[in-house]
Parts: C-alpha cells; structure tokens; sequence
C-alpha cells in the first residue's frame, strides 16, 4: 500500500498517519487526477495532429469553448476545501475594510 501511494506521488511520510478512508479517498483522488491527465494528453496530440493539417487555424476562442467539467459532490467537497486552504484567512471586518462598498 506504501508503494502505491507513493508511486500516485504523495510524500511517504504522511501515509502513517491516514485512515483507511483518508488513504482510499487520496488514491481515488489520484486516480482521478492520472485519468485526466490522460485525456488532456490524448486531446493535446490529437488537436496537434488535426491543426497541423488544417489549412486554416480557428480561433484559439473557439478552441477552448467546452462544456464545463462536471464533478461530484464530493470531488468538488474537496476542491473548495482546497481552495479554501491557498486563499488568505480574513475576517468579514478585514474584507469590508479592504474593499468598502
């Protein structure tokens, strides 16, 4: 089990420290993660591959206009909980001051 969660590229010394439910929910958020990054490789080649056919190039606009990602509930649990942790702590009298309306 260490090996494997070190090989999806968490650091060895946090994997002592998880619950079997911590340690399942960083290996599917792995799984996810390599899943994706999958298909953006496979996208990327096979976009190189058309438009270095194409005779006219279409606005990179176009391009990147997608439907937006879908998520789970709790895949997206965990991104604003991400989220949460990079952004700065303040508090709502900080925020009015920095930013009166």
């Amino acid at each position: 089990m260490l090996r494997a969660y070190v090989e999806a590229g968490f650091d060895p010394g946090t994997f002592w420290g998880l619950t079997p439910r911590l340690y399942l929910a960083h290996m599917r958020g792995a799984a996810q993660r390599f899943e994706r990054e999958g298909r953006s490789s496979a996208e990327l080649a096979w976009m190189t591959a058309t438009l270095s056919r194409a005779e006219k190039i279409p606005p990179l606009a176009k391009l990147l206009r997608g439907k937006p990602e879908k998520m789970s509930p709790d895949e997206l649990r965990v991104r604003l909980k991400a989220l949460s942790k990079a952004l700065p702590k303040i508090t709502q009298e900080e925020w009015r001051a920095r930013f009166p309306s």
